[in-house]
């Protein structure tokens, strides 16, 4: 989650985060550089997932709900955003890149990228970051050696997940966790001992928080602002099976009930539906300061609404939904067996 401050991207302080709701609208504003990218196919990435149309709902300062690439009506099988108005959308195994392109999130997208035959490709802040025959490639923008500082192991394969917070990049290689990037909080050099052992299972990012999984136990390190790092709630030591950060709180799914810790200004923690921690929650989202969550198909969001990224869900979304996200103000679902993009 970012902002934008003398030209370069900030992530927002305490002070900031508590001014005026509307002053919020501009903590990831940019230039205006809008724009939409068609790559050409990528077989790892299509197929036989299950497969629907792209909805949107929320900030739409760059195109993000009202520029959706028309093809994106049906057969799209997953979908990821970035915290800077950047969404990238698996159609047929192509990935689809629309939004702001102040960084060349868009436009620069590397040729190899292009060429097809991803397993991965995801936006931290406005970097993105792409898997491709187990080598990592990551373009965009770059304050903190985000593009630039990329682990050269990690380029020549063998890496299996990658992940993107503000300013720092993640991957896991032989089970074990890889960190570049931003290290304010020690995001890069406190990753706990446990994850750099292998085993890691999974990874994730939040602003400046780090967040895994090893064995069904969820491993957080890095801004402990809200509690990100320190509240983590002792259940889950075990059966954890998906973890995630927005900017200052934490969600965890454990036996199919959502987990949450960390900031609670907005709702985040006490405006989540109780039907969702009573289990039956199989994927979660985070956005700027409100999350997201599916069960049986349906979308339920919480949390910062100023943009109606809470309040403005489709109502077509209480059924059929097999894949969401969050990107700063903005929500993102496909549904299944839709014809046409849905924007609110």
């Amino acid at each position: 989650m970012a902002a934008l401050n003398g030209g370069t991207i900030a992530a927002p302080t305490p002070q900031a985060r508590v001014r005026s709701r509307r002053r919020r609208a501009t903590l990831l504003a940019g230039a205006g550089v809008v724009a939409a990218l068609l790559v050409p196919a990528t077989p790892a990435l299509a197929a036989s997932a299950p497969q629907g149309g792209v909805h949107a709902w929320g900030n739409d300062e760059y195109g993000e709900v009202g520029a959706i690439p028309e093809e994106l009506a049906g057969g799209v099988t997953s979908i990821e955003a970035g915290s800077f108005h950047n969404v990238v959308a698996i159609r047929d195994g192509v990935p689809h890149v629309w939004g702001n392109d102040d960084y060349g999130q868009v436009s620069d997208v590397p040729a190899e990228v292009r060429a097809g035959g991803l397993t991965d490709i995801v936006f931290g802040g406005a970097t993105g970051y792409a898997l491709k025959d187990g080598r990592v490639y990551a373009w965009g923008y770059e304050e903190f050696g985000e593009v630039s500082n990329l682990p050269e192991t990690l380029t020549e394969g063998g890496v299996t997940a990658v992940a993107g917070g503000y300013g720092t990049g993640y991957a896991i290689k032989d089970g074990r966790v890889y960190a570049w990037g931003d290290d304010e909080f020690g995001q890069v050099s406190d990753i706990p001992e446990d994850l750099l052992q292998g085993g890691v299972d999974y990874i994730a990012a939040g602003t400046k928080t780090g967040y895994a999984i090893r064995d069904g136990r969820a491993y957080v390190w890095g801004n402990d602002e809200y509690g990100q790092v320190s509240r983590l709630p002792a259940e889950l030591t075990s059966g954890v099976t998906r973890i995630i950060g927005g900017y200052g709180t934490g969600y965890a799914i454990r036996h199919g009930r959502l987990y949450a810790w960390g900031d609670d200004q907005y709702g985040q923690i006490s405006g989540i539906p109780a039907t969702l921690r009573r289990g039956g929650v199989t994927d979660i989202a985070a956005g700027f300061d409100n999350g997201y969550a599916l069960k049986d198909g349906r979308v339920y969001a919480w949390g910062y609404d100023d943009f109606g990224q809470v309040s403005d869900v489709p109502a077509e979304l209480n059924s059929g939904v097999i894949d969401i996200t969050a990107g700063g103000f903005t929500g993102y679902a496909v549904r299944s067996e839709d014809r046409c993009p849905r924007q609110r």
